[in-house]
């Protein structure tokens, strides 16, 4: 994996202030890990053999402990993976993953009692993208049921950020994966959306779908560089405010699902995207 020169903090060897792989109370304990090696992509979906270690997974959580903004970090194995109990078999669609994200959103902000002014940042590589929505779900329902103990940490959620999102024919059948995307294109919260794709992603019909949808719901297409901002405007165009509850695309080319041309990059691109629209710019 190339490294991104622009970040050169994300090479730095500093120790964040914690980290934690965990599971939802209902599952065991499950061992940490930074890195691992796959002899051949391996894909993030529960069903196969692979787990929070998938490659781009640990691509994201290691530069994410580098990151000097980024305080704490987050991973977990869905049910049935690792030492996760639960079956995947009998969890295909994710609605029973889809209960164990508020359960760790709570623990994330219990660790975080300390901090008054708690962000956090959701980011779901292919599957984890579809059962990342959920979040969104759950951030609607929670400003009706805002005394629900099980929702109380969901208002922390400042960005959302969902990595080669699933689109093809056959991962819409299986995962319903359209309506999954349609929960982010249409979500009514202000929450900031960045849907990250390489141009030859084999799980997306096209990368012109995918952008349209996205352009059709009011989202911008942004520019092939570093600078968020959006593409056929001028040069002058200023990264889109936070509060607008902004809704982008960034394709990167030459990258299929598992990135194996610019992982770093594009890690890279999304922790920096997530980082400013948790400090409002």
């Amino acid at each position: 994996m190339r490294q991104c020169n622009r970040c050169p903090h994300y090479s730095s060897i500093s120790p964040p202030r914690w980290q934690v792989n965990v599971s939802p109370a209902h599952h065991s304990t499950l061992s940490p890990s930074l890195r691992h090696t796959h002899s051949h992509p391996p894909h993030p979906l529960s069903i196969h053999p692979c787990s929070m270690h998938d490659a781009v997974v640990s691509e994201l959580f290691a530069c994410a402990l580098r990151h000097p903004k980024i305080q704490s970090v987050l991973r977990y194995n869905q049910r049935g993976v690792g030492r996760s109990s639960g079956s995947k078999l009998l969890n295909l669609t994710g609605q029973q993953d889809a209960l164990d994200l508020p359960h760790i959103l709570n623990f994330l902000d219990s660790q975080l009692d300390w901090q008054k002014d708690k962000k956090v940042i959701v980011i779901g590589y292919s599957w984890g993208a579809c059962l990342a929505s959920y979040a969104l779900n759950q951030l609607h329902n929670s400003s009706s049921n805002a005394g629900s103990s099980s929702l109380s940490s969901v208002s922390s959620i400042h960005a959302w950020i969902g990595v080669s999102f699933p689109l093809g024919n056959m991962s819409n059948f299986i995962l319903k994966s359209q309506q999954l995307l349609d929960t982010v294109l249409s979500s009514s919260n202000k929450i900031p959306r960045l849907l990250v794709m390489g141009d030859v992603d084999q799980f997306v019909s096209s990368e012109e779908a995918v952008v349209g949808l996205v352009e059709k719901s009011g989202g911008r297409r942004l520019l092939e560089d570093d600078s968020f901002t959006t593409i056929n405007k001028s040069a002058r165009t200023e990264i889109v405010n936070s509060n607008s509850g902004e809704l982008s695309i960034r394709v990167f080319r030459g990258n299929d699902h598992f990135w194996l041309q610019d992982c770093n990059r594009m890690v890279c691109y999304v922790l920096d995207w997530g980082v400013l629209r948790c400090e409002g710019k």
